[in-house]
């Protein structure tokens, strides 16, 4: 019984020794600063496609090029980034890590810039959706899109009318209005 007291005795003095060197080899790490932060989203965009590439990483352009292409990996996260990232979606664990890694990435300003960039390359902008909106609107075999398009075709114009509650004393004069001229009577 006395020697299992004096080996447990020797590993409780042995730990406390290595504790003590794990405290002493902490305190004289140095404290680092915190990164300074990056550009804001604003910045990013105002920059040329090139310029813009120079803040990202190889693998980090590659991800938004599939996360942006027309491609199976269209806004799938995390098909994009097992791709760009060389994950296999089949073992175990691979899908979440590239689910919470890719929805981190979409959160940075710089990624979120260059996607806008690939898009506004690719013909993805405002004169290319005001078409297809033109052409939803013109059809004639779906009237439920086409109410919902001219819908948006107001608001975007600013011919949308909101439904406001007015309390109001004495008279009230009510003008007339259609799409946001007044209508002569």
């Amino acid at each position: 019984m006395a020697k299992k007291a004096k080996k447990k005795q020797k590993k409780t003095s042995r730990r406390a020794i290595d504790d003590t060197k794990k405290k002493s080899k902490a305190a004289a790490r140095p404290v680092k600063k915190k990164a300074k932060k990056g550009l804001t989203f604003g910045e990013y965009i105002e920059m040329s496609k090139d310029e813009l590439e120079t803040h990202l990483s190889l693998q980090e352009r590659r991800f938004c090029v599939l996360y942006t292409s027309e491609q199976e990996f269209f806004c799938n996260g995390v098909r994009s980034y097992a791709k760009a990232y060389r994950y296999t979606l089949t073992k175990k664990g691979a899908y979440a890590v590239c689910s919470s890694c890719a929805s981190a990435l979409l959160k940075i300003p710089k990624i979120r810039a260059y996607q806008v960039k690939i898009l506004d390359v690719s013909g993805l902008n405002d004169e290319f959706v005001d078409k297809q909106l033109a052409k939803v609107i013109t059809q004639d075999m779906d009237f439920g899109d086409k109410i919902r398009a001219i819908n948006e075709y107001n608001k975007l114009k600013g011919r949308h009318t909101k439904n406001v509650n007015l309390n109001v004393k004495g008279r009230l004069q009510v003008e007339p209005v259609m799409f946001g001229t007044p209508i002569e009577e």
